[in-house]
């Protein structure tokens, strides 16, 4: 009979997950690239759910699912008959069925990659206050003025800036010019080596399908300096998978213990005797626990305000971090990315949801 699967995979958590991902597709205005969703042990890296929308029926693969029928159904009525040779519009047509398969059967999860935007600054913050290149009693008062950097300059989201802050509410308000100083702070080589450390400069190492690698600047043959360092901290100009950023983020909520996220658990035969059980590695730790802890609080206590009160559940300690990127390799700079990553229970975190909505 062959031997059967054992997966990680939660289908309640499941089901619920692709519940709300559906909702935040219609609630969003449709956005093109779609929304998606992954859930994480952040102890043990079992991916307990994993999903985007617009989706498709699994047991019938090669039938579209009802947002790419619509999509296509539109081609055949106003872009197909435009074009004048049968040949050309045949060819036409086939193309673009072939590109709504694709789009249809690609994993967001593991196979696209995007820029995480602020909710990598919660890497930027344990490593600061990990390497003392910032403690809790550091502050940083936030203007109009922005930040220069190489030329460039940087300005918070926040017209007028917003004035002087503590550390922790530099995290919590989602400052960039703040992280532009603790990135700084950090310094470059030392930035690069937990970067690196963190998992960011290779693949996670996890058994779902068609795993992408990140793109930074060694992928992209570009330097890093004072710049890059800058927009680096707070999460752009590079890019990964959202199972790499769960697994980033998850690293500091876990206690500084990076693990790869993984789908199966092992294999049984018909009778239910295990035959093969998988091991997954992890690492030692890449930061303390107690840095953990400081950036917990500081995420929990933000998560009665601003973007982050949303993630929230009456009853639950909760700890989330809001994240939105431009696409920087658009023309169209209009185009954004918003994500949203949280643990809960926030004082001992088990579980990590990352959920983002493309373009």
């Amino acid at each position: 009979d062959g031997q059967n699967i054992i997966l990680t995979i939660d289908v309640t958590v499941q089901a619920v997950l692709e519940k709300y991902l559906e909702e935040a597709y219609y609630d969003n205005g449709k956005p093109t690239q779609g929304v998606a969703g992954v859930i994480m042990d952040v102890n043990t890296g079992e991916v307990l759910a994993s999903a985007k929308y617009p989706s498709f029926d699994l047991n019938e693969p090669r039938k579209l699912g009802e947002v790419y029928q619509q999509q296509y159904d539109e081609y055949i009525k106003n872009e197909a008959p435009k074009i004048e040779k049968e040949d050309d519009r045949k060819k036409a047509i086939n193309n673009k069925l072939v590109n709504l398969y694709a789009a249809q059967w690609s994993d967001k999860v593991v196979m696209e990659i995007y820029e995480p935007g602020s909710t990598f600054k919660i890497f930027t913050a344990a490593v600061a206050l990990e390497e003392n290149a910032a403690s809790m009693n550091s502050g940083y008062t936030c203007t109009s003025a922005g930040v220069k950097v190489g030329g460039w300059t940087i300005h918070c989201h926040k017209a007028g800036g917003h004035g002087p802050q503590t550390f922790a509410q530099t995290l919590q308000n989602s400052c960039n010019p703040a992280f532009v100083k603790w990135g700084a702070d950090i310094g470059k080589m030392t930035f690069l080596e937990y970067y690196e450390a963190f998992g960011y400069t290779d693949k996670t190492g996890t058994d779902m399908y068609a795993e992408s690698y990140t793109v930074y600047f060694k992928t992209t043959e570009t330097q890093f300096e004072q710049t890059e360092l800058a927009t680096y901290s707070f999460g752009q100009t590079f890019k990964t998978t959202m199972i790499q950023q769960i697994r980033g983020v998850s690293t500091v909520a876990n206690g500084g213990t990076l693990v790869t996220p993984h789908a199966c658990i092992g294999t049984v035969d018909s009778n239910g005797n295990i035959i093969d059980k998988y091991k997954y590695s992890s690492t030692l730790q890449v930061i303390s626990e107690d840095t953990s802890e400081k950036i917990l609080k500081v995420l929990e206590e933000g998560s009665t305000m601003g973007t982050t009160k949303n993630a929230t559940v009456a009853g639950y300690s909760i700890a989330a971090k809001t994240g939105t990127s431009q696409k920087r390799d658009q023309k169209d700079e209009s185009i954004y990315i918003g994500s949203c990553v949280a643990f809960a229970p926030a004082e001992n975190p088990e579980i990590a949801i990352l959920v983002a909505i493309d373009e």
